[in-house]
């Protein structure tokens, strides 16, 4: 009776599971090697296909095997050199991560002639930290990773925003991917999102270039008039929480936060007086 109750708790676990598939390339002459590392809340296993293993050391000579199980309780690290053009990696359970890296190490390091890493990122739901720094084109919506406190992607991602509330403490949130850019709309509804949530640790906010300029010296467009008397949008109502409310640090592209005196630069004439009200 007892191994039935198990097969059929098991069974249902399985079923529950919400597997999370990426793609791996080879990139160069294919002599690279890649660092992946994981934190979760569970055990759970990560498979490679087309016969290709993980290994237990930096200069990928010790297999582990084409799968490897995350062990719970500590950032795991494993590393990945391809033999063939591409293969798979398949997260048996991508809401058991809760760290696809961490502040202090990231979670995909990649480097010249190592492998590439492509997938969506949505069915992370309970990830807390994302750390990507190397060859990869992930995409997805950041706004759907509803635990997620610390971000960081570099390289060539897709990434998008729609909208949010955020529960979470955040420490610090950096998107600077290569020759991609979140539209105005997209940054202006992160901003206003963020200046809801509660702040801690670093305080960052990175949404330079490659991002769409956020220049706009134009009375009533994206900051709002400020040419009789003061009508600041929720664009700019949100940067004066962030920057002066919660002492966020801000990186826009194509705009130069007011000081002592003046407008700065990228916002319409009037605004430095507003800022520094």
């Amino acid at each position: 009776m007892n191994n039935l109750v198990n097969i059929a708790i098991q069974t249902q676990q399985k079923n529950l599971a919400s597997p999370a598939v990426f793609t791996l390339e080879q990139t160069g002459d294919g002599s690279g090697i890649a660092t992946i590392r994981f934190e979760s809340s569970a055990d759970v296993d990560i498979t490679l296909s087309n016969s290709q293993v993980f290994y237990s050391d930096s200069g990928a000579t010790i297999p582990i095997g084409a799968t490897w199980t995350v062990t719970s309780g500590a950032l795991r690290t494993a590393y990945i050199k391809l033999s063939v053009a591409s293969c798979t990696m398949t997260i048996a359970d991508a809401t058991l991560i809760t760290g696809w890296g961490t502040s202090e190490s990231d979670g995909w390091v990649s480097s010249t002639n190592a492998p590439k890493i492509s997938g969506n990122l949505e069915a992370f739901t309970n990830l807390t930290q994302l750390m990507i720094y190397g060859n990869s084109t992930l995409t997805g919506d950041i706004a759907t990773l509803s635990s997620t406190n610390t971000i960081r992607i570099h390289y060539a991602n897709r990434t998008t925003y729609s909208t949010r509330a955020w529960s979470v403490v955040l420490a610090f949130i950096v998107v600077a991917e290569s020759g991609y850019s979140w539209s105005v709309a997209d940054i202006s509804q992160c901003l206003i999102d963020l200046s809801s949530a509660t702040w801690g640790g670093v305080k960052r906010v990175g949404l330079a270039s490659p991002h769409s300029s956020m220049a706009d010296t134009n009375q009533g467009g994206i900051w709002g008039d400020f040419n009789e008397g003061d009508s600041p949008s929720a664009l700019a109502t949100a940067l004066k929480v962030l920057v002066k409310g919660k002492n966020v640090t801000i990186s826009l592209n194509g705009i130069t936060l007011p000081g002592e005196t003046g407008d700065g630069s990228g916002f319409p004439a009037g605004f430095g007086d507003w800022w520094r009200s």
